[in-house]
């Protein structure tokens, strides 16, 4: 916290008021607060899932997103000892320096829970399926319990190894749910459990992994970004159209660098697919420009490296509410006697296989001339590309050689960004702050 007391004074020095949160919160959650408390920025102070050395500065505007240009002001401050401070008693003592916690809290968990589809559903699911969730070290323990609690989920395991926040990460080398590494623990305990799902939020609590327990081997499938995305937008699209709750003009956005099967799934449902750079940030500013403009309305937005977004109450992606929505989705299937792995196969049946590279220890997953390989987790699936699933597919990817060849690729945003943060050492991983 000691970062983002530094940033808040500095900035009530200059005579901003501003708003902290008193310890650990999620990312998303403070994109929903700038737009909650009426806010004209927001402040995270970050490493994610990076070493504690790489603490960054992550800049929110009044709307909730992150930026995605650097401000001309920034540059004007050429000498940065000039900046201002003043101290904490004071600015309290002025009205400027305001600490923020539970009732944000609430406003935000309850913004989450809106973007539930079938609530009524999940009680009758909920003692039968068991859910092994690791935070990794990070944010997200206290607000995806509560969410999975409050929603009636009864049989959720905590990785008690990994429970707490602790920026040196002491068991794991590298706490990021694309590592296949970062998933001992939690599947040693899903295996003790037989849990049905097994999931995993990154420090920042925005983005998410899970593995999927197979009825029929008894294994546990991995589910990379693109197939719990794929599966997420189907789900939420079927689902609201059916029930008359999409809007006039659906819009599924998604990076330039995630499946196309996302683009199969938003045409069969009439929503509008819009690409985007790599980054979160090129999201949200498609949310900013679709409320200025009129034109469409924004149902779900995801990236292949594990981050989505359903509804506008952030600008960020947020693993809370994808915690929430995969289960509850787990729920909604099993009422039918479908797993989620199930589901999947049945959308590869229904809108074509596409591919993405995938790693299965140090190499890449291959593919024959006249045949290709489906990587999902510990499975290779073989099939023969015919031309009506060639036929699926639309635009970018129909014109490839490869045909279902999708880039898969993750950046480590921080690494790049974190400047002259890199000498700073701190126990705290991470805290925030938001600005009027």
């Amino acid at each position: 916290p000691e970062f983002a007391r530094e940033a808040a004074l500095c900035l009530n020095a200059n005579g901003i008021r501003t708003y902290c949160f008193g310890s650990l919160r999620p990312t998303p959650e403070l994109s929903f607060a700038v737009r909650h408390l009426g806010c004209m920025a927001g402040i995270v102070i970050t490493a994610s899932h990076n070493p504690r050395e790489y603490n960054g500065y992550k800049v929110y505007w009044e709307d909730g997103a992150q930026i995605t240009a650097i401000l001309d002001e920034v540059s004007k401050a050429a000498d940065f000892s000039q900046a201002r401070t003043m101290e904490e008693s004071k600015a309290r003592a002025k009205g400027l320096y305001r600490e923020i916690g539970r009732e944000v809290d609430d406003a935000y968990m309850e913004q989450v829970k809106r973007q539930s589809i079938h609530p009524q559903w999940i009680p009758e699911a909920a003692k039968e399926i068991r859910i092994v969730y690791t935070p990794l070290h990070g944010s997200g323990n206290l607000p995806v319990r509560r969410v999975l609690r409050e929603l009636g989920f009864e049989q959720v395991f905590v990785v008690k190894e990994q429970e707490l926040p602790d920026g040196g990460f002491p068991t794991v080398a590298y706490p990021n749910p694309e590592d296949e590494k970062a998933w001992t623990l939690a599947l040693a305990l899903a295996k003790e459990k037989d849990a049905d799902l097994v999931l995993a939020t990154d420090p920042d609590a925005d983005r998410l992994g899970a593995y999927v327990k197979d009825r029929e081997s008894g294994a546990y499938i991995r589910f990379t970004g693109n197939m719990s995305g794929a599966l997420l937008a189907e789900y939420i699209l079927r689902e609201r159209s059916l029930a008359g709750a999409l809007p006039p003009r659906p819009v599924v956005v998604e990076t330039i660098v995630t499946t196309g099967l996302v683009k199969a799934v938003a045409a069969a449902y009439g929503a509008e697919l819009r690409e985007v750079l790599t980054g979160f940030k090129y999201i949200g500013e498609q949310i900013r420009r679709m409320e200025e403009s009129g034109e469409g309305g924004f149902v779900f937005g995801m990236e292949e490296s594990y981050g989505c977004l359903a509804g506008t109450y952030a600008r960020d992606k947020d693993a809370c509410a994808a915690v929430m929505l995969l289960c509850e989705a787990a729920a909604f299937y099993r009422r039918q006697g479908k797993t989620l792995w199930d589901v999947m196969q049945e959308m590869y049946a229904a809108y074509g296989h596409y591919r993405a590279p995938g790693r299965s220890g140090s190499g890449w997953t291959g593919c024959g001339r006249s045949r290709r390989s489906l990587w999902a987790g510990s499975r290779c699936w073989r099939y023969a590309i015919t031309r009506q699933e060639r036929e699926r597919i639309s635009g970018r990817e129909r014109r490839r050689p490869q045909g279902f060849l999708v880039p898969m690729c993750s950046t480590l945003s921080w690494r790049s960004r974190a400047g002259s943060a890199r000498a700073l050492r701190v126990r705290s991983r991470k805290s925030s702050t938001i600005l009027e």
